[in-house]
């Protein structure tokens, strides 16, 4: 998937694909395809690694319903089982939730 995307993006720039690097990891291989300017030496920063797999992490963590993801986010602040379900049973009575309870 990441190969796509990083030629999607290279040949909209009008430059040639580039081949994953077998050392660096999903994120840090995305940012190479995408940016890599031909320097052998060429890594892509730490810092953009480091946003990029907490932003995945964020996406990931959308994947899930919203009483699903609410009941997570308020049980990993170790409260009680209690707050844990109002907070998940919140998410269902907003009118943005599609009344599908």
């Amino acid at each position: 998937m990441i190969g796509i995307i990083a030629a999607i993006y290279r040949r909209r720039f009008r430059k040639e694909f580039v081949h994953p690097n077998p050392n660096l990891g999903v994120i840090e291989n995305l940012v190479y395809m995408m940016d890599f300017n031909g320097d052998a030496n060429y890594k892509p920063a730490k810092e953009v690694i480091k946003a990029l797999n907490a932003w995945n992490i964020v996406l990931a963590e959308h994947e899930l319903n919203s009483s699903t993801a609410a009941i997570r986010h308020v049980a990993s602040t170790d409260a009680d089982i209690y707050s844990c379900m109002a907070g998940a049973l919140a998410t269902v009575i907003g009118r943005r939730h599609g009344g599908a309870n």
